[in-house]
């Protein structure tokens, strides 16, 4: 990857940030959440090494292994949840910008002359709008 590849990846982040204005909070929260739902799944990768380790040198308690199982059950439920709402949030807030963002465009799309939106095709202008605005979208929500 390139310094020019890495810019680019970067530079989308900046417009959909700005682009969520009040919003910003809900999309925040569902990457928190994504976070937590990532933390969980390591710790669920740490506790089955531990048992591994304790089997391989014999120094597996029971109590260590319930523990470890307490763990394990603990955080599949905790990123289950964690991803659950961080999804919920991500879609939800995604879905309500990209409805505002459509209205937004609709109203500049009425005040620009109807000759100049003829040149360029009303199927050019519906196939870029569309594009951009599921891009964003996917960007956004993923």
């Amino acid at each position: 990857m390139t310094a020019s590849d890495a810019q680019f990846y970067t530079g989308a982040i900046r417009p959909t940030w700005r682009l969520f204005g009040a919003r910003r909070s809900a999309l925040a929260m569902a990457i928190g959440l994504r976070f937590v739902a990532a933390v969980c799944a390591a710790a669920q990768v740490v506790a089955a090494v531990q048992v591994a380790d304790r089997l391989r040198t014999g120094g597996l308690s029971r109590s260590d292994a319930w523990w470890a199982a307490g763990i394990v059950v603990v955080a599949v439920a905790v990123q289950y949840v964690s991803m659950f709402a961080s999804n919920r949030f991500a879609w939800v807030t995604t879905f309500e910008v990209i409805g505002e963002v459509r209205i937004r465009l609709l109203r500049h799309l009425q005040r620009i002359p109807l000759g100049r939106l003829r040149s360029a095709g009303t199927g050019d202008v519906s196939a870029v709008v569309s594009s951009d605005l599921e891009a964003v979208s996917n960007f956004a929500h993923n």
